[in-house]
């Protein structure tokens, strides 16, 4: 099997809108500041993502379809902004991964934008797997999973699946064996959503691109992420 020469970046996204985004972070932050954090996450992810490769294609895929275009004036239209499609998440994976097949990709990668510390050479690795593997996916921390990469759309790895559980990264794999599929596993990173994992940005801030909205977005909330930490004992 050849790598990849033309892989279609899945990028799952919502437009950073107060209430809507990074729930469980507010509080201790309050929702505008949780969806500013998110926006600071999403804007960054594209940057990044846009600098990967030219063999790679970055495509946005928001929840909302009426957010494309609030979205284009967040992101710019340098980047190609769709509306995810389907009932579930599930559905809504796969046809991103079908519609990236259609359009003549010869892999396609999901991945989110909530993981700001998360290496580039992840990506590039769980895409470059896909030479001698049917899949490449990224475990998280909380048991799911923070990047799939396939060569071919497979409905069986999104169908009643666990999602927003511990158990999705387990499921996903068991049923990729099911099928056999040879799956590569990259390593473990870890998604910001609370207060414990934004105390452990907060630490791991060296791992920000110099000059980062989110690392300005961090020393905007320098005193609250203190206290936080002070009221946790230290920890993490």
């Amino acid at each position: 099997m050849n790598n990849p020469e033309r892989t279609r970046l899945l990028i799952f996204a919502k437009y950073p809108r107060a209430g809507d985004v990074k729930t469980r972070l507010a509080p201790p932050l309050a929702p505008e500041e949780a969806a500013r954090l998110y926006g600071a996450f999403l804007l960054d992810a594209i940057d990044a993502y846009r600098a990967l490769s030219p063999a790679i294609e970055p495509v946005l895929y928001v929840a909302n379809g009426e957010d494309i275009e609030p979205m284009r004036h967040l992101a710019g239209r340098e980047i190609d902004i769709r509306a995810q499609r389907g009932a579930t998440l599930g559905e809504r994976l796969h046809a991103a991964f079908v519609e990236a097949h259609d359009d003549g990709a010869d892999a396609a990668c999901a991945i989110g934008t909530d993981h700001p510390t998360l290496p580039d050479e992840y990506i590039l690795q769980g895409i470059g797997a896909l030479g001698d593997h049917d899949m490449a996916i990224g475990p998280a921390d909380d048991g799911g999973y923070y990047l799939l990469a396939l060569r071919r759309p497979c409905e069986e790895l999104f169908r009643d699946m666990p999602y927003s559980t511990p158990g999705l990264l387990d499921a996903t794999l068991a049923a990729a064996r099911r099928i056999g599929m040879r799956a590569h596993l990259l390593p473990v990173w870890y998604d910001v959503d609370d207060r414990d994992s934004l105390l452990r940005l907060d630490r791991d801030r060296s791992l920000l691109a110099s000059g980062s909205r989110t690392g300005h977005m961090l020393d905007s909330l320098a005193g609250l992420i203190a206290e936080i930490r002070g009221e946790s004992g230290g920890a993490i």
